[in-house]
């Protein structure tokens, strides 16, 4: 019969690692406490929004990237497709060339 071996302390890090982890990788929304003169809603002269860069754009280029390179590779595969359905038509047509030898 096997016994259930569990080290409590090895669960525990590796719970505290994966919380950490999920941590660092979950974006957080902060904002600014507002002073007594600003007006949230209107835009200041001469502001200009910023474009910040999200893990959303970097997943998009992934993404953008990741079919380039499948399209990429659809060729070449559908070519290596038809040379290997060409050498089975060869090989059966020796085999039928060599049964009728014999």
């Amino acid at each position: 019969m096997k016994r259930k071996v569990v080290n409590e302390k090895v669960i525990r890090a590796m719970a505290i690692g994966i919380s950490a982890m999920l941590a660092t990788a979950t974006p957080m929304t902060v904002m600014a406490a507002e002073g007594e003169g600003d007006n949230p809603e209107a835009p200041q002269a001469g502001g200009s929004e910023a474009e910040v860069k999200t893990v959303v754009d970097d997943a998009q280029a992934a993404g953008k990237s990741a079919e380039t390179s499948v399209k990429a590779a659809e060729t070449p595969a559908k070519d290596v497709t038809v040379d290997v359905n060409e050498i089975s038509f060869e090989i059966k047509s020796y085999e039928t060339m060599i049964s009728e030898e014999q």
